[in-house]
């Protein structure tokens, strides 16, 4: 046959076969936004860089998809105007390369609008100066989620300020600023791709946040027609409004004051009525929530007088006041503290007290304030003037301990804390109980007998100084106490981290040991301490193994009523050490190296070098993994470059059987051929999961954090994220992850040692 009909007929077939192949990226995903029930948006991303132009193509309900319009190359969206209600459209988008026999499509999206409902309204609420009530509104029941977005005025970037829920169409936004211009817009999710346009618009609507609420909004009667108001100023505001109603009626503006007015006298009042007040702030436009209501009896109460506060030492504090009684009142003493910022009711007292002892109380100073209150007229008489006092702090006993005598019996001790003329008492509660008084010592002992515990309980102690005649007292810290002894630790293990480090692990079983003795021995050699560690250890790492040698470890816990039993002993041998001469103990592989060629995972070359900085073949990492993990070798089968006799043979041909590798098309494997950090990838995830250590699930988008993430091969997408998420690879100083190139035989030793000993 002639030579040049058989090259033109070779040139026809391969025109033939490499028909419609693209030479673009990947197709892009194809998203839709509705704008109205007869306008939606197209947009994706342009991939191609020598397209002619992009078909926009639609399908109505199952037919078959036609061309509604052809845009310009670089082209990323497009609008389709005419849609029909209660019909199912499908979409895609078709690139077009410049030749014109070549292209790619978008993925699809597929609309039902017979189901899409759309935004009708959002209600902005300003309710505080922190925070705005959003509620969105659809003119049908809604079976979509919401994502809400909010942008504070002079600021460029919107935030998501909530995503709402099918069904959900409001949400409290709170932690805002005060006085600010928020704009808030929204947008219905009908699914993954589809969604609507913001409503009103792109640019929002705004609201402002309320000032800051005036509050402690206080009063009481001066007389039988005059009421004196008075409250906290908490914001910048140009005036204050003061409102007011009786019982059920309405309120009405009874007066507004100036800038940081704080106070107002109502007069020309009623005896016997009840009036209801409350106060709000106004700045320019803005305006802030209403202060608490505040309800007051019109009866005139006389005050208390002379109230004074002395304290008696420790933490007590003893008060008494003189009552001009006009009308029969119980009294509401007020307390506030050095470190609080608002008064609290500290006690109710009868019409007959006169002196009231506040106890229990900490270091520091406190301020009081009393009024009468005369509860069949519910009516208050104004504060007495505030009158403060001090606690002075008294040392508490110091360095609390105890030992144990019997398993029911233990010996608390303790230093001398402040000089006491009365002497100690000793307290006790268990985990859920009450501290209760179990003996007393004079002042001049510091230890006490308690014999009435019982064993494998969990006490607590402390030590209370007190001077009956200064009415001081202070208390030591608590003590935890067991008594029992420990069980024995248990399910000890031990693994080789090199051939001096040693891994051990165990079961704390006692929850009332003070720590743990650990013990080694060798071969023949005798046991002793190599480490005493804390109460709920369960690792610890031996530095100072040697290499080539086998050990014995045993463990067990400890407390003041003895030792328990042994745990079970474990044995191993450490890796002899094999050194090369390329890695010194410098090199960042030496640890890793060390250890598997003292496993056997790992072999040099006859010269005693290592080739650290070599990349590794394909062949030699699969049989590091399967000696490193220990696969069960089963060679039977083959590729068609890897057959009986080859060095790697036995564990490529495991490796296939156990699912971790396959050949390609044409059943190869390369062996020989240097291993791309991909594949390295994948094979990784592969082995952990067949060994019952798979790493947990990553999520795509952290590809994202590496320049050259399209240029990861999809199935290798996964995995390359799920190492990444491990924090098993990492980018080069360029931020590029390089996944087709190669990766040396040190970086691949010391990503196999870190995976058997995480």
């Amino acid at each position: 046959m002639d030579k040049r009909y058989i090259y033109v007929l070779f040139l026809l077939v391969l025109q033939i076969l490499t028909a419609n192949i693209v030479s673009a990226q990947p197709g892009s995903k194809l998203s839709l936004t509705v704008r109205s029930k007869y306008h939606v948006r197209l947009e994706w991303e342009d991939n191609m860089d020598n397209e002619q132009n992009y078909k926009v193509e639609r399908r109505l309900g199952g037919g078959s998809y036609s061309t509604i319009a052809t845009v310009n190359a670089n082209t990323e969206h497009y609008n389709v105007y005419g849609i029909s209600p209660r019909y199912i459209y499908t979409f895609r988008i078709k690139a077009v390369d410049s030749s014109g026999s070549t292209f790619i499509y978008t993925d699809e999206v597929t609309v039902n609008t017979e189901e899409l409902a759309y935004l009708e309204n959002i209600k902005l609420t300003a309710v505080s100066s922190s925070q705005v009530d959003v509620e969105v509104v659809y003119p049908e029941a809604v079976n979509h989620a919401t994502i809400v977005e909010r942008r504070q005025n002079g600021e460029s970037t919107w935030e998501q300020a909530a995503h709402l829920l099918d069904g959900d169409t409001s949400f409290r936004d709170k932690g805002l600023k005060e006085d600010t211009l928020y704009y808030y817009r929204a947008k219905a999710i009908f699914s993954s791709d589809i969604q609507s346009s913001y409503y009103p618009s792109i640019y929002g609507t705004p609201v402002y946040t309320l000032i800051t609420a005036p509050g402690n909004l206080y009063g009481y009667p001066m007389s039988d027609t005059m009421i004196y108001l008075t409250w906290d100023d908490n914001s910048d505001e140009t005036n204050f409004v003061i409102e007011r109603k009786e019982n059920d009626g309405e309120y009405k503006q009874l007066a507004i004051t100036g800038k940081n007015v704080e106070w107002w006298y109502d007069d020309s009042l009623t005896e016997g009525h009840v009036y209801i007040y409350r106060v709000k702030a106004i700045d320019g436009q803005s305006t802030s929530a209403y202060s608490d209501e505040l309800k007051i009896h019109m009866e005139y109460v006389n005050p208390a007088e002379n109230l004074k506060a002395n304290s008696l030492g420790g933490t007590s504090i003893e008060l008494s006041w003189v009552d001009n009684k006009n009308l029969e009142g119980n009294f509401e003493l007020w307390r506030k503290g050095s470190n609080e910022k608002e008064w609290k009711l500290a006690a109710v007292l009868p019409r007959n007290a006169r002196v009231f002892r506040d106890e229990d109380l900490e270091s520091g100073s406190y301020m009081y304030k009393i009024r009468v209150f005369v509860e069949y007229k519910n009516a208050y008489s104004a504060f007495s003037e505030a009158v403060k006092a001090y606690i002075a702090s008294y040392k508490p006993p110091q360095k609390i301990n105890y030992s144990v005598l019997t398993d029911k019996k233990i010996k608390l001790t303790w230093n001398h804390g402040a000089y006491t003329r009365s002497g100690y008492k000793i307290e006790r509660r268990t985990d859920d109980g009450a501290w209760i008084t179990i003996g007393a010592v004079s002042p001049g002992l510091s230890y006490y007998h308690d014999s009435t515990i019982s064993p494998y309980t969990k006490y607590y102690y402390r030590i209370k100084v007190y001077s009956s005649s200064m009415n001081l007292f202070a208390y030591s810290e608590e003590i935890e106490v067991h008594t029992g002894i420990p069980r024995a630790p248990e399910y000890l293990k031990a693994r080789a981290l090199s051939p001096g480090k040693v891994s051990l692990y165990w079961d704390d079983k006692s929850d009332n040991e003070d720590g743990f003795i650990l013990e080694r021995k060798k071969e023949r050699g005798n046991y002793f301490k190599i480490a005493g560690l804390a109460s709920d250890s369960e690792a610890y790492t031996d530095l100072e193994a040697g290499g080539g040698t086998l050990y014995a470890y045993r463990i067990r816990a400890f407390n003041k009523t003895g030792f328990s039993k042994w745990s079970n002993s474990v044995y191993l041998n450490t890796p002899r050490p094999i050194g090369f001469d390329d890695v010194g103990k410098e090199h960042e592989a030496h640890d890793a190296v060390e250890v598997l060629a003292g496993m056997g995972v790992v072999k040099g070359s006859e010269s005693g070098k290592f080739m650290p900085d070599r990349d590794i073949s394909r062949a030699e990492f699969i049989c590091f993994v399967v000696r490193a993990f220990k696969i069960e070798e089963y060679p039977i089968g083959s590729f068609n470059d890897v057959t009986y006799g080859y060095w790697y043979y036995n564990e490529i041909i495991s490796a296939a059987n156990a699912g971790i590798i396959t050949g390609d098309e044409n059943d190869m494997f390369r062996p020989d051929e240097n291993l791309k950090k991909e594949d390295m990838a994948v094979i990784i995830c592969r082995v952990l999961q067949l060994v019952g250590q798979p790493l947990g699930y990553t999520e795509l988008e952290i590809l994202d954090s590496v320049k050259d993430s399209r240029e990861i091969s999809p199935y290798a997408r996964q995995s390359i994220a799920q190492l990444i998420g491990g924090n098993l690879i990492d980018a080069d100083e360029y931020n590029k992850l390089n996944p087709k190139k190669g990766i040396s035989r040190a970086k691949a030793v010391i990503l196999i040692y870190r995976l058997l000993i995480k």
